[in-house]
């Protein structure tokens, strides 16, 4: 790609939007960190591609660089500038008059200089939850803890089994537990507005995953994407079957009732009645259990989101394309946010959701 950029030469700077274009893709570069070694996201190695194919349609080009109208009248020097957040230029030319008064349909071209991109970095965290049910999160951060933490407290000497045994148990109990008291001691509040979670207990080499909703786990093992918890959405045939059975709808976008996207959540109480398995809205989490083998490397714990914008595969890869560069993970959450903001917002012209990202290493050693 510099390479290419490189042999665009234009001394007269009339082909000034065109170089612009190409210096353009250095900026998106830079603003997702991407450095001289790394290889290019697939979206923009695509643009790039499409873009490059078409230079060779620049020699069919022709432009005269001096012309004037017979018998001119006058000669108006003009200049246009402008800037947006992706560029910044200016262009200075000629207008002759005829004596007629008319313009003519060429003008002579003086100079035209596009600066450059506007090269900006941002700064500013994304808002891990915008919408009404921030409380919920807040209540449920302080509950799911104190409820994983008492698995411990409360069964010290619990042998865990292969086949999960009483934690899966003990993930259901204190997870509905934790939906039940957030409808008892903020009902008003929980009535409408709810929230999804994932919760990761690693005992030793053991890994525990339950959740509720579309937030996701997500493994690295040998360097592939592994799913390990399960996206609760009405579109799902057992979860459509329940919703359905209860008397809500699901429409043909996915949504219960016109309004709900996930069929599993902690709160939005108006879903759910005191007999949870048979409510529109179940709060009962998926749980698994796997054991760390020796080519898994971290997992990532995202909200939707996440999801919403990057496949695993691209989550994953993300992830171990800075980890070849340091391994410490320091900032990298920070670095996937960025990149799906600007993504999102100034590539496809599009937001995105919520985003909160956990990234948890496994199998590291003394060195690292």
């Amino acid at each position: 790609m510099l390479s290419d950029i490189s042999r665009l030469f234009d001394p007269l700077g009339l082909l000034g939007p065109l170089i612009i274009t190409a210096k353009m893709f250095l900026q998106k570069l830079w603003i997702l960190r991407i450095y001289w070694d790394d290889e290019v996201p697939l979206h923009l190695n695509r643009e790039w591609e499409k873009f490059s194919s078409e230079l060779s349609q620049l020699k069919n080009v022709n432009i005269d660089r001096h012309v004037l109208c017979s018998k001119v009248l006058k000669v108006d020097l003009i200049g246009i500038g402008d800037a947006s957040k992706n560029a910044y230029g200016f262009a200075v030319y000629t207008r002759s008059w005829s004596r007629s008064g008319v313009f003519p349909s060429t003008i002579q071209q003086l100079d035209i200089w596009w600066n450059g991109p506007s090269f900006f970095s941002s700064s500013s965290w994304p808002n891990f939850n915008d919408d009404p049910g921030v409380s919920d999160d807040e209540y449920l951060l302080e509950k799911g803890l104190k409820a994983l933490e008492s698995l411990y407290d409360d069964n010290s000497s619990i042998e865990i089994e292969p086949d999960v045994g009483s934690t899966s148990d003990l993930f259901d109990e204190d997870w509905i537990a934790s939906n039940t008291a957030s409808e008892s001691e903020s009902s008003d509040h929980a009535y409408t507005c709810g929230s999804t979670g994932t919760a990761v207990v690693i005992d030793g080499n053991r890994i525990y995953i339950a959740n509720v909703g579309n937030t996701r786990c997500v493994l690295s093992r040998g360097r592939q994407a592994v799913r390990l918890s399960v996206d609760h959405t009405p579109s799902n045939a057992e979860e459509y079957s329940r919703i359905t059975a209860a008397g809500a709808t699901v429409s043909e976008t996915g949504l219960i009732n016109n309004s709900l996207s996930v069929s599993r959540a902690f709160g939005n109480f108006q879903y759910k009645s005191s007999d949870l398995p048979t409510s529109i809205l179940s709060a009962e989490p998926y749980v698994r259990t796997i054991d760390i083998q020796p080519d898994d490397e971290f997992l990532v714990i995202a909200s939707n989101g996440v999801w919403n914008c990057f496949h695993d595969y691209e989550v994953v890869e993300f992830v171990h394309r800075k980890l070849e560069r340091n391994r410490e993970l320091h900032g990298y959450c920070h670095d996937m946010c960025e990149h799906l903001i600007y993504r999102t917002r100034y590539m496809e012209g599009v937001g995105t959701g919520n985003l909160t990202v956990m990234i948890i290493q496994l199998n590291v050693n003394a060195d690292h």
